[in-house]
């Protein structure tokens, strides 16, 4: 039997990252009811422990590639682990909503740069021949986080305690650690550009103010004046940081990809795919167990196998023939 060569071990140490990111962001949708219950608070205001993960992303996914350029990708990949690991204690012994929303900002800002950081290293460490292979060894443990997401939730919530789905970052993380400082080159730039704080500032303030504007506006939780100051507020900054970025040679954020067609449909279709996936294990098990009265763990079991029942059933329709039609659609 073969062992996994230095390029596999690199992929397999960043889809351990992966896994640990996608399956925190889905098994914690089933124990949201159980969240609501233990911090005396309503099931549709624990969506916040969501939501604020999606900001602490949304403000520092544009500056981790240029922090791996100056700190090395080792220790942008340690620390953000690092910080991941310590977010999810605290967010295990949260005993108030606003503390768990706050931890899970932080955590979301260490899992910014774990996962764009640990792309950056697979494609630059392997040689061209072996970069499709590479990504299929960090691909695949890595699509197991969403699938398993719900059912481990699901029965860690019903048997045990919903805090326990913090808990199982620890082990996966301190994994993740040892893999790292034993297999992830130090891999930074020699010379890199001047940092873009200023884009920072304005592209992770716009996205941040976009996301609570669409907490905000899903639960109607503040009225039209605060929507609309945060709707301005937020395309503001924005184009404030297109105008910014259009003047200096190394963004965070380069919006002039947009102009390469094939970048621009995969950026929108990709979008629009995940906004429709990824709504089914974050709203199918909170309605099974409120509308349907199922606990936790039963949620969990639907939410895994009902895509998988019904995939059989979905049609395939294979790309256009050379005649311009599509065959057997």
């Amino acid at each position: 039997m073969a062992f996994p060569n230095r390029i596999q071990l690199t992929a397999l140490t960043v889809s351990a990252m992966f896994f640990m990111e996608q399956l925190d962001g889905t098994i914690l949708a089933t124990a949201l009811p159980a969240i609501a219950h233990d911090l005396h608070v309503d099931t549709v205001a624990t969506s916040v422990a969501l939501t604020s993960y999606i900001i602490g992303l949304a403000i520092f996914i544009p500056a981790s590639g240029a922090l791996a350029d100056r700190l090395g990708s080792r220790t942008i990949l340690s620390l953000a682990i690092s910080v991941f690991l310590v977010c999810s204690i605290f967010c295990g012994i949260a005993h108030s909503l606003p503390f768990l929303a706050i931890m899970r900002m932080l955590q979301g800002a260490g899992g910014a740069l774990m996962v764009p950081v640990g792309r950056l290293v697979v494609i630059r460490d392997t040689p061209r021949q072996d970069l499709v292979r590479a990504m299929a060894w960090m691909m695949l443990p890595a699509t197991l986080g969403p699938l398993m997401g719900p059912v481990v939730g699901g029965f860690i919530t019903t048997w045990f305690s919903w805090r326990w789905n913090f808990y199982l970052n620890i082990p996966v993380g301190i994994l993740g650690l040892l893999m790292t400082w034993r297999f992830i080159p130090q891999v930074r730039e020699p010379s890199p550009p001047p940092f873009d704080l200023k884009g920072m500032v304005l592209a992770g303030g716009g996205l941040a103010t976009l996301s609570i504007l669409a907490e905000l506006f899903s639960h109607d939780a503040a009225g039209w004046p605060v929507l609309v100051s945060l709707l301005a507020g937020g395309v503001v900054l924005m184009a404030v940081y297109a105008r910014h970025a259009s003047r200096i040679t190394e963004p965070l954020l380069d919006f002039r990809l947009m102009r390469f067609a094939t970048f621009r449909i995969s950026l929108v279709a990709g979008a629009a795919s995940r906004i429709a996936v990824g709504s089914l294990p974050f709203l199918l098990p909170t309605f099974l167990q409120i509308g349907a009265g199922l606990n936790a763990a039963q949620s969990g079991i639907v939410t895994f196998v009902g895509p998988l029942a019904l995939s059989p059933f979905v049609h395939w329709c294979p790309p256009f023939s050379n005649a311009g039609a599509f065959a057997g659609c």
